[in-house]
């Protein structure tokens, strides 16, 4: 008997009936797919939440920090002879500048040598630092750049005295600058070549500036008096013997603060008007420069906008993860999850209550020209700011750190819940 297929012969569509009962099966596996799609587009939903919320909180973070709405502004009228800045405890003014000498360090230079490499005598150098004094019969002579005259003397700063040993590794004129060089005490030292029969001569130059860092120079060698003598070459007391000429006085920086003279070691002053550093650069006697400190008003603007522009993008983002289109019937991804709209509501009651612990001058945000306005989105009356900055600043910034702590405190518990928990 032979076999046969059912269906063989006869108008029975057994493909079509197999694939409608496939298709019956699989019915609940479609329904998954199309539940797992919803939840997944929720999620990107409240990531996308999160992200607006994050920014803002940012925002208001810069609020809660007082400190933001303290910059000031310094500025010199002319910047080639001094440039200026100032820390939030500078107090406005307007203060003029008369610079007649810039400080600069002392630099000695020692007889000309035949050779870099040639030998020098052993020994230890020791070098004092301090200040030189002319009585009535010292001077200086220019020319010779030597201290001459009885009534001279050194007096050490204080600082301590340095030392350098030379010995067979180094007793030559290169070995001494790099042995110097080397020992980092405050004094550099070069090799000049002048040009001259004896050409290579050692320099020195503190690294400190102001009268107080001329140097003294004493030497302790194994062959004194000798033509190759190491005492011979650097041997410098200004108030005695000086084997070394000086080429540039030590010397402070003199200036006058509004009419006030001042003397200081460094060009970099930081003690003469309180929060502001002057680093004086040039002189000009005769032609005072002003110098302005002012609060840094574009500074608090600035974050001020920011902080209203993060509010309007947070909001337009919290609108549209629930709008709903009336023309088409269609509801965006979280229509009708309350908790979106819960956190605008919240955070705009923040922001419109008054603030608890402001000042009597400004007690909510629309006092200083920051208000919502029916549409929900939050606005700035520039005027009326600016008038607040310049009129009372110190209550406004009291006003944005309290406004801002509890806005963030807000903020902070919401956007750290996970999408899942409102799905």
């Amino acid at each position: 008997m032979g076999l046969s297929s059912p269906g063989i012969g006869s108008n029975l569509d057994v493909n079509g009936i197999i694939s409608k009962l496939m298709t019956a099966e699989q019915q609940p596996i479609v329904a998954l797919n199309k539940k797992e799609a919803s939840y997944q587009a929720k999620l990107t939903g409240f990531g996308t939440l999160k992200g607006a919320i994050s920014q803002f909180q940012t925002a208001v973070s810069g609020l809660a920090d007082i400190s933001k709405f303290q910059g000031v502004r310094a500025n010199a009228s002319d910047s080639g002879i001094a440039t200026v800045s100032a820390t939030s405890s500078a107090p406005a003014g307007v203060y003029s500048l008369e610079i007649s000498k810039l400080a600069q360090s002392q630099k000695l230079a020692a007889l000309g040598q035949t050779s870099t490499t040639n030998p020098i005598s052993n020994g230890v150098i020791t070098f004092d630092f301090g200040t030189i004094a002319l009585g009535a019969t010292g001077s200086f002579d220019a020319a010779s750049g030597k201290y001459t005259g009885a009534d001279r003397s050194f007096t050490s700063n204080g600082a301590g005295i340095k030392t350098v040993t030379i010995d067979g590794t180094n007793n030559s004129l290169s070995g001494i600058r790099d042995a110097i060089n080397k020992a980092n005490i405050g004094v550099t030292a070069t090799i000049v070549n002048d040009g001259g029969t004896s050409p290579y001569r050692l320099a020195l130059s503190t690294t400190a500036t102001g009268k107080s860092n001329s140097l003294k120079i004493s030497v302790a060698d194994d062959a004194p008096g000798t033509s190759t003598a190491l005492s011979g070459l650097l041997n410098h007391d200004p108030a005695g013997n000086q084997a070394l000429s000086e080429t540039l006085t030590a010397q402070n920086a003199e200036f006058k603060v509004d009419g006030i003279a001042v003397s200081k070691a460094s060009n970099t002053v930081t003690d003469t008007i309180a929060g502001v550093t002057l680093n004086l650069t040039k002189t000009n006697i005769g032609s005072a420069s002003t110098i302005s400190v002012a609060r840094d008003t574009a500074a608090i603007t600035s974050s001020v906008n920011a902080f209203v522009k993060a509010y309007n993008d947070m909001s337009k983002t919290l609108k549209d993860a629930v709008a709903f289109n009336p023309e088409t019937k269609a509801s965006a991804i979280l229509n009708g999850e309350s908790i979106v709209r819960s956190i605008e509501t919240q955070i705009r009651g923040v922001l419109n209550a008054p603030v608890i612990g402001g000042t009597n001058n400004f007690t909510n945000l629309s006092k200083v020209g920051i208000s919502i306005q029916k549409d929900g989105s939050m606005v700035v009356d520039s005027a009326k700011l600016q008038g607040a900055v310049d009129s009372n600043f110190g209550d406004l910034a009291g006003l944005f750190a309290v406004a801002g702590k509890s806005s963030d405190s807000l903020v902070v518990a919401r956007v750290g819940l996970k999408p899942a928990d409102y799905s």
